[in-house]
């Protein structure tokens, strides 16, 4: 399974099932702890799929952060169409940092940048299949281009690389099928497959 079958089929699969066993209601929202990245969270996704999982749970905690910050006209939509989780510090309700939930986890370099190639390649067909009153893709570039939360961090810069032109079907991906990448989405037996 390719990152895009994973983001389109199992992702919001997974997402749905860790709002069911590890989400709380703060007003009409489900919110999760940012320590529940730790361990319960991603422990609803096959392990092998987890490192992706995470990614594209940063991804999706920053965008719905950036769109109800800077398009609020457009969010109701958004949220309604995307249904990202939320996560908080403690029981705060002060919305955490999206890259704190991959914390010290090691994700394989390149991994996140494919994941946020692939992110954002939705993003952008998102913006521009739906009627958004503030919202389009020109305008979300400068805001991953100025809003500072984005640049903060590892990640932060890897996705400064990628947005830089925020092209991501121009920018240079690192082959996805490459065995040291299909080792969190393929088992064994299937990548030797590959390799025949």
């Amino acid at each position: 399974m390719e990152l895009e079958q994973y983001y389109h089929r199992l992702f919001p699969l997974d997402v749905q099932a860790a709002i069911r066993r590890y989400s709380h209601k703060f007003g009409e929202e489900d919110y999760f702890h940012s320590g529940d990245f730790e361990e319960r969270v991603p422990s609803v996704s096959d392990g092998r799929y987890r490192p992706i999982f995470m990614c594209f749970c940063a991804l999706g905690v920053l965008m719905d952060e950036l769109v109800f910050t800077h398009f609020p006209k457009d969010y109701d939509l958004f949220r309604q169409v995307t249904r990202f989780p939320k996560v908080e510090y403690g029981v705060t309700g002060i919305h955490a940092n999206p890259w704190s939930l991959l914390g010290k986890r090691r994700i394989e370099d390149g991994l996140f940048q494919n994941c946020a190639s692939v992110f954002l390649r939705d993003m952008q067909d998102l913006l521009q299949s739906l009627p958004f009153l503030e919202a389009n893709w020109e305008r979300l570039v400068e805001v991953l281009k100025t809003d500072q939360d984005v640049g903060e961090g590892k990640y932060g810069a890897s996705l400064r690389v990628l947005r830089n032109a925020l092209k991501p079907e121009e920018q240079p991906q690192d082959d996805p099928n490459d065995p040291k990448y299909l080792r969190h989405i393929l088992s064994d037996e299937e990548i030797e497959e590959l390799g025949r």
